[in-house]
């Protein structure tokens, strides 16, 4: 049998559709890298108070994840000063409901959960990118990928 040119256990993808695969990978990724480390660090048996938690019209830099895992909430706090774009398009997909209902559909104990994607195996997303906010593309801040942190997934692509 002739496969004419392909050598054998190639596969090949057009371009547009392995970077928008690679695009919306990346977002819901980085949103359940952030989940996890959260998940891990919030992870103890407690009575969480969401009374001053509320579905709000308003945009606050407090997001308030609701699990049915035993009532569990995880509570992330943003930072607009350091990361604008990331907590303003974070606080407009929460506005429009985007991460309602969605499951974690990563999860590696004592590591990280991945979360946010609509499709609930890592390669959906909104249907767009944003700017990544690092100093490749001329942006400086200070966070670091350490335990505790919320981070959205992105692709290689600036």
């Amino acid at each position: 049998m002739s496969h004419q040119g392909k050598k054998a256990g190639s596969h090949v993808l057009p371009a547009r559709t392995n970077k928008r695969t690679w695009q919306l990978a990346a977002i819901a990724g980085l949103l359940l890298i952030l989940a996890a480390v959260l998940w891990k660090t919030c992870s103890g048996p407690r009575d969480i108070d969401l009374q001053g938690y509320v579905r709000s019209e308003e945009a606050t830099d407090y997001v308030a994840i609701v699990t049915n895992r035993d009532d569990r909430a995880i509570i992330i706090e943003l930072y607009p000063d350091i990361a604008p774009i990331t907590v303003e398009n974070f606080q407009k997909l929460v506005g429009e409901k985007f991460y309602d209902g969605l499951t974690f559909h990563r999860i590696v104990p004592d590591a990280i959960i991945q979360g946010g994607d609509p499709k609930g195996n890592g390669s959906g997303g909104p249907g767009y990118t944003i700017q990544g906010e690092f100093a490749k593309n001329g942006i400086s801040n200070t966070l670091k990928h350490t335990r505790g942190t919320v981070s959205m997934a992105r692709t290689a692509e600036p």
